[in-house]
């Protein structure tokens, strides 16, 4: 899935370097850095890739190669080009496009909604701010003990308070019975898209992203073989897409269609 940490605004001061560089208005400029910021979130993982000035030109819709000096200038800095050996770098890559670079992001995104959602919370009924002193006196109220008879009244252990026993975790029937979960049933398609991207489900985040995966290409099968499809997605993309594209799961879920048919051809 395409996921852009943008701050460019058409009347950014560097899109309206690139504009005066390449003598274009700053719509057209706009519309050429997006394509080309579409095109390195959407094939890089962890590392920039390596193209040349032909590909570059083929991905930005620009004919000449004022563009490319103009992203290279000192000004924009957002490109370096080695014309020897035609090989485009990706300047402060791991700063934008990385995926530590977007955690981050999405996570000073959900504390800073956090802040704001504690900031505007407004008095309760009680007149308490934001009801916290009433939650506090909650929590602190405990079920005492209320002695039936005049003994136990003089009774010191009467004046504790009867706190309520926690009943223990129930385990699931199948472990009680069994002693142990039940296996995961194997699924074909899973096992496929784990093999040929490489991709294993140590974490909740990985086994997330693999799920979604599975389930979008489950519906692009139709009851097709997954390992062979994939396969053969796979050599139509890198068929149709320029030299050094990596494939992706994500790159094969947008551009199925395409690859199905060049590979039926």
């Amino acid at each position: 899935m395409v996921w852009i940490k943008l701050q460019l605004k058409p009347d950014s001061l560097k899109l309206l370097s690139i504009s005066r560089l390449t003598q274009k208005s700053a719509q057209i400029c706009y519309f050429s850095a997006l394509k080309w910021l579409f095109f390195v979130d959407e094939n890089c993982q962890n590392c920039a890739p390596k193209i040349g000035k032909k590909e570059f030109k083929k991905i930005t819709g620009w004919r000449n190669d004022s563009l490319l000096h103009a992203f290279a200038s000192e000004e924009v800095g957002w490109l370096k080009y080695d014309a020897q050996c035609d090989e485009i770098e990706i300047l402060d890559f791991d700063v934008h496009f990385s995926v530590s670079a977007k955690r981050r992001a999405v996570e000073q995104k959900r504390k800073a909604r956090q802040r704001d959602k504690s900031g505007t919370l407004g008095p309760d009924c009680t007149g308490t701010k934001n009801g916290l002193d009433k939650i506090r006196e909650d929590k602190k109220q405990i079920k005492t003990y209320t002695p039936t008879s005049p003994s136990a009244a003089h009774d010191g252990n009467s004046l504790k308070p009867k706190l309520a026993r926690k009943k223990p975790p129930t385990q699931p029937a199948s472990e009680t019975m069994t002693g142990a979960t039940k296996p995961r049933q194997p699924d074909l398609v899973w096992d496929a898209v784990c093999e040929v991207f490489n991709l294993t489900a140590d974490t909740k985040r990985d086994k997330t992203r693999i799920g979604g995966i599975v389930r979008d290409l489950k519906r692009k099968l139709n009851g097709l073989a997954p390992m062979p499809s994939i396969r053969r997605a796979e050599a139509a993309y890198r068929k149709i897409m320029p030299p050094g594209t990596i494939f992706t799961p994500e790159a094969m879920l947008k551009h199925w269609g395409a690859c199905m048919a060049d590979g039926e051809s």
